[in-house]
């Protein structure tokens, strides 16, 4: 570079009159492209654009870096990808972290023999980094692609281990109760008699009874259990007391939004008998019926994204 710039500055120092004309001829292909973009000029704003030539190419010309060796290529997936629908589920549920229903719908990928699309691989890789309850079901959805991009962030390695085991609990519609409950045909017989009111209601946790049926109940338990907590709900309304004060009647609400059936979603999703103007004691029966509502809607959405693919 002082080499190049040495006939510049000595023209400068001495005057373009009286310098050495060879001092203005282009002494690189740069130099040469300016001149020839310009035109005819003066010997002293030819020097100038020399100059200026010269300053850009001090601070941007360099030589390039040697290129890295590139990794090798992701391996090929063999799983299909997950359908467009189910994607913006996961999408939602993968940026809101939902515990509930995350797993249940990864789970659900993978027994259906999908994988999650490039593009939701970062969030997931993200989650299951927060999240090790979740990773074994991450990976299983990830596909070779998403172990491959793995491989390039420290905090994503565990996805590179082979020691996570998919562990699933049963699916709906396999017999699913506690070791040493009841037979659920029985529980099932005596919850449906007690919400006909055929057999008095059970002091205690009766709620707890409902978590030993199998999952999804029977249209005819959900069909039952749906009426009777309308028609409890009605009822206190229509009362004095103007309330809901029945504890597990609330606890039994979320057992049932995960519990029933198909069938029962358009009966659930009607809307509930709670006022506008309920007190303060019913704001938590109206985030549950809430939270029914939207565990429904989802199920029935997650539904329809099975069949659909």
């Amino acid at each position: 570079m002082a080499v190049l710039l040495a006939p510049l500055a000595r023209a400068a120092i001495l005057g373009t009159g009286r310098g050495d004309p060879r001092s203005a001829t282009p002494s690189n292909d740069a130099e040469a492209l300016v001149v020839r973009q310009v035109g005819p000029v003066d010997r002293a704003r030819q020097i100038l654009l020399q100059a200026g030539v010269h300053a850009v190419y001090q601070r941007a010309g360099r030589l390039a870096d040697t290129a890295p060796t590139l990794p090798a290529s992701a391996p090929i997936d063999t799983m299909p990808v997950c359908s467009p629908g189910a994607a913006e589920l996961v999408r939602t549920m993968l940026a809101v972290q939902d515990p509930e229903f995350l797993p249940d719908m990864l789970e659900r990928l993978y027994r259906s023999g999908k994988r999650l699309p490039p593009a939701l691989l970062p969030d997931a890789l993200r989650v299951g980094t927060r999240t090790t309850d979740l990773r074994p079901v991450i990976l299983a959805v990830m596909g070779e692609r998403g172990r491959w991009l793995a491989q390039f962030n420290e905090d994503c390695r565990w996805a590179t281990q082979a020691s996570l085991r998919l562990v699933f609990a049963p699916r709906s519609g396999e017999k699913t109760r506690h070791k040493d409950s009841a037979p659920p045909d029985d529980v099932e017989q005596f919850v449906t008699q007690v919400l006909h009111k055929n057999v008095a209601m059970p002091r205690g946790h009766w709620a707890d009874m409902l978590t030993t049926l199998p999952v999804p109940w029977s249209v005819r338990m959900g069909t039952t259990y749906t009426l009777a907590l309308r028609d409890r709900v009605r009822r206190a309304y229509l009362s004095r007391t103007n309330s809901v004060t029945d504890r597990e009647w609330l606890r039994s609400i979320p057992i049932a939004a995960k519990a029933l059936p198909p069938e029962c979603f358009a009966q659930a999703l009607e809307p509930w008998p709670i006022p506008e103007n309920c007190g303060w004691r019913d704001q938590e029966w109206r985030q549950q019926f809430h939270h029914l509502t939207e565990v429904i809607a989802f199920r029935r959405q997650l539904l329809a994204e099975e069949i659909s693919s």
